[in-house]
């Protein structure tokens, strides 16, 4: 099997957020050190301060271990057949996770700390990235999905994709967008631990593990995406993406301290942690096809077809833009 083509859309969604959070003026403490960071000018280890915190936390040792030992990336790592074929039913509920972190990036526009006199050219930037954000990660995700695997992608057809998002990829995109409504901007950040740290974490423990089968679409996409093995290396450390969270977390918590935002922090960390596993979890359940449209609305409104659909020859495009007053 040839090397992938496609980089960890999970790390990447990390690197544009935490460069565009780190240096933005007004935005975030720390730019410099993130900076340097996620641009890949320094990749020495971090000392995680605030995200050990967190992972050694005796309270939190079962969301920690749920998520380092959940079986379906042990198991595919090891090239279990029905694990791997799990992780492409995974992989299809990560497309409608990163739809869901999309609608999070919009709705969490709300939160961007600026000065309310000056604010349009900050609102202006944080529009222009979250408009592109659609095209570059989930647009991007499919795309890696629909390609071959034997070149590089995970080999699924259009059809794989006509499905319903399990119960665990829906409780995970809600609680994305309720939290973007309720928390500030450094407990937006906390959540990512789990979505983006923690993946890179497991993901170095497997590469590094003798017993990993290394030419598998898992390994090729998931594992060897999302860490970084240094030149003439053979062993892999966490990628600069990781490293770049953990900086703009310890940069900022002082900004953010207090007795009330560490217990909201501490409560984001473990949900997320267990919905991540809950979402490892669903892969293995059978998918749900998505219901065929009906052909003609409920309320018995006249039918007309959308854009580029052909009814018997008799409406066309033009009729939506009669309808719609263009």
């Amino acid at each position: 099997m040839s090397s992938p083509v496609f980089e960890s859309l999970r790390g990447k969604l990390a690197l544009s957020s935490m460069y565009e959070d780190g240096v933005a003026t007004g935005r975030a403490n720390g730019g410099d050190q993130v900076f340097e960071v996620v641009s890949g000018n320094t990749r020495e280890a971090t000392p995680d301060v605030v995200i050990n915190k967190f992972w050694t936390n005796e309270d939190n040792k079962d969301v920690v271990d749920a998520f380092m030992t959940n079986n379906l990336c042990i198991k595919a790592a090891q090239g279990d057949q029905d694990a791997l074929k799990a992780y492409k039913h995974y992989a299809v509920q990560d497309y409608f996770y990163l739809l869901d972190w999309f609608k999070f990036r919009v709705l969490r526009l709300a939160t961007v700390p600026h000065n309310d006199y000056n604010v349009t050219q900050e609102l202006r930037d944080e529009l222009t990235s979250v408009s592109q954000a659609l095209g570059d990660f989930p647009e991007a995700w499919r795309t890696a999905c629909l390609t071959p695997e034997d070149k590089g992608g995970v080999g699924l057809t259009e059809n794989d994709f006509q499905v319903e998002r399990t119960i665990g990829e829906i409780a995970y995109g809600q609680f994305l967008q309720n939290n973007a409504r309720e928390e500030d901007w450094y407990n937006l950040h906390v959540i990512l631990i789990g979505c983006y740290w923690a993946w890179s974490k497991l993901a170095v423990q497997l590469y590094n593990d003798t017993n990993t089968v290394k030419d598998t679409t898992f390994y090729n996409n998931w594992i060897k995406t999302n860490v970084y093995v240094p030149p003439g290396s053979t062993t892999a450390v966490m990628p600069d993406w990781a490293n770049g969270l953990s900086t703009f977390l310890d940069q900022n918590a002082d900004a953010y301290k207090s007795t009330m935002t560490e217990e909201e922090a501490q409560e984001l960390f473990r949900t997320a942690l267990r919905l991540e596993v809950g979402l490892f979890k669903s892969a293995y359940e059978d998918p749900v096809k998505r219901p065929v449209p009906a052909s003609a609305p409920a309320s018995g409104l006249p039918w007309i077809p959308a854009p580029g659909q052909e009814r018997g020859g008799s409406q066309s495009r033009g009729a939506w833009k009669k309808l719609l007053g263009l």
